[in-house]
């Protein structure tokens, strides 16, 4: 149920949000999926600024729900780019922590 309910907010903003540019770069839709991973897994945030950053997201990316969806559909024909694009999503993310644990390792290092 707790996964369901971005997803929800996600199709909900698609409605109500139109920020973004048509045909939006892929590399967008990477850091898109990563925002929306992330997201969707932080304990920490109520719905309602979930449905924030989601907006925030969106606008950052260029990419509204509605033009998600439509890619994720998209990609249901082509499953070997749906992986290239969800592997790179995957590597956004892991970079982001290894350059996270990187500044925290320098911060403990110049004390």
């Amino acid at each position: 149920m707790f996964r369901l309910v971005p997803f929800l907010i996600l199709v909900f903003l698609s409605g109500i949000c139109t920020a973004g540019k048509k045909g939006a770069p892929k590399g967008n839709f990477a850091q898109f999926l990563a925002g929306v991973s992330i997201l969707s897994n932080n304990r920490t945030l109520s719905d309602e600024q979930k449905a924030l950053e989601f907006s925030n997201l969106m606008k950052i990316t260029g990419i509204t729900a509605k033009e998600a969806l439509q890619r994720i559909e998209s990609y249901r024909e082509k499953p070997s780019e749906w992986k290239k694009i969800y592997t790179e999503s995957l590597s956004t993310i892991t970079d982001n922590n290894k350059r996270k644990a990187e500044s925290a390792d320098g911060l403990i290092k110049k004390e």
